[in-house]
């Protein structure tokens, strides 16, 4: 089966992400194009189903952050790395043959350009480099700060050459009339980074499909409590086995027990069940998963007075309590 990536960037971006995507096996590709990253919120309320969605860069996936926290899917944004600084400095200084003290330079993390130089003894640095890492803590972002850094170091006859690697910065720049350069996307790294959407992609499926058992009890004597028990079995599709008078077995997976907490709707199942104790064990086969419940059940029974609810994972991190969390180690 192919995997589904959703691409979340500018024209350019996709049409070089396109070119490439022949070399990776079954995948296929959704474009949601944006003329100005801080688009890309509103890109996401358009998605399609899909299985990964890979943005072109750090600003759109920052500003998307809300809407992200939202999906069932993993999300990434291909990192400018060594590689790409370094094929960009190469082209500044081959095609437009510039020194480094007469570029400006924009991009996410600047110290990535003294890495670069200083692993090939270089101590010459570019003077004028703006890092927009700590613009995204601010209340607003605002795209024209980094047009005006390049634009005013141009005015003042201070640089031959602009690299930028936001693509709605570059035409700004172009209409402006300044001498500029998108930061190259090395063919290996757009490779790289569609390679790991993958993986993402299929290791979220192969977690989601994971065993899920759960223990459920009680020792509140109440009818209703049937019904509070086949609700919660209903919404995770599980199947519900009781095993005493006051104890329940459920059989799901962990995509379904997952799906239920990002619903955030637990709450309304132990609304007026006090006393009611849930262990939930993830495990890639039944044993696993029925051992690692009990413990989370153990946890959850400590608890008396409030229903809660533990899940222990395949690789012992305890979950909970839910409703609310808190992180553990088994």
């Amino acid at each position: 089966m192919k995997t589904r990536i959703a691409v979340i960037s500018s024209t350019e971006f996709f049409e070089r992400i396109k070119s490439v995507a022949s070399l990776i096996n079954e995948v296929e590709l959704d474009s949601y194009i944006y003329q100005d990253p801080l688009q890309a919120p509103s890109l996401m309320n358009q998605l399609k189903p899909c299985d990964v969605v890979f943005f072109s860069g750090a600003l759109p996936y920052y500003f998307s952050k809300k809407e992200r926290e939202q999906l069932p899917v993993p999300t990434l944004y291909l990192a400018q790395d060594e590689l790409t600084i370094s094929s960009s400095l190469l082209a500044a200084i081959y095609h437009k043959q510039v020194s480094f003290d007469r570029i400006s330079i924009d991009l996410f993390n600047s110290a990535i350009v003294e890495d670069v130089l200083s692993s090939v003894d270089i101590d010459t640095f570019p003077k004028h480099v703006i890092d927009y890492k700590d613009m995204l803590n601010k209340d607003s972002f605002n795209l024209f700060e980094i047009v005006s850094f390049h634009q005013s170091l141009w005015e003042k006859g201070k640089i031959d050459l602009a690299i930028t690697s936001i693509h709605a910065v570059y035409d700004q720049l172009v209409l402006h009339g300044i001498p500029s350069m998108r930061m190259a996307d090395p063919k290996t790294s757009v490779i790289r980074g569609l390679q790991e959407a993958k993986s993402f992609a299929m290791y979220k499926k192969s977690l989601s499909a994971q065993i899920a058992v759960g223990y459920l009890s009680t020792d509140l004597q109440v009818k209703e409590l049937e019904k509070l028990f086949e609700a919660i079995a209903h919404a995770i599709h599980a199947s519900i086995q009781q095993i005493s008078s006051t104890g329940y077995t459920l059989y799901s997976t962990r995509g379904d027990i997952e799906g239920l907490l990002e619903q955030d709707i637990l709450l309304q199942y132990f609304s007026g069940f006090p006393g009611v104790s849930i262990g939930f064990g993830f495990g890639s086969t039944i044993m696993e998963a029925d051992k690692n419940a009990l413990v989370a059940l153990r946890f959850a029974e400590k608890d008396q007075k409030e229903s809660c609810m533990y899940i222990l994972t395949n690789d012992k991190k305890l979950l909970g309590p839910y409703p609310k969390e808190k992180r553990s180690s088994a």
